[in-house]
């Protein structure tokens, strides 16, 4: 499921393969533990997309879109 985000304009936006695979991709040489924090961090990840209102960076790698978020949350 999707989540709303006010910085694109309310857009729904989702974790794709490509977003998931950055998470686990072998290439990368991260520990277990970095991957588990990772994939703890995911629900603020959602939460910060769903209160944002702007966006911090942007950028393009190889035809992939690149956004950085910041807030403070509880």
């Amino acid at each position: 499921m999707g989540s709303k985000c006010p910085a694109f304009g309310g857009e729904i936006v989702f974790v794709t393969r490509i977003g998931w695979d950055h998470l686990v991709d072998p290439r990368k040489h991260r520990t277990v533990q970095e991957k588990i924090r990772r994939f703890e961090a995911l629900p603020l990840a959602k939460k910060l997309l769903e209160v944002s209102t702007t966006y911090q960076e942007f950028r393009e790698d190889h035809g992939i879109s690149f956004w950085a978020f910041q807030a403070n949350l509880d």
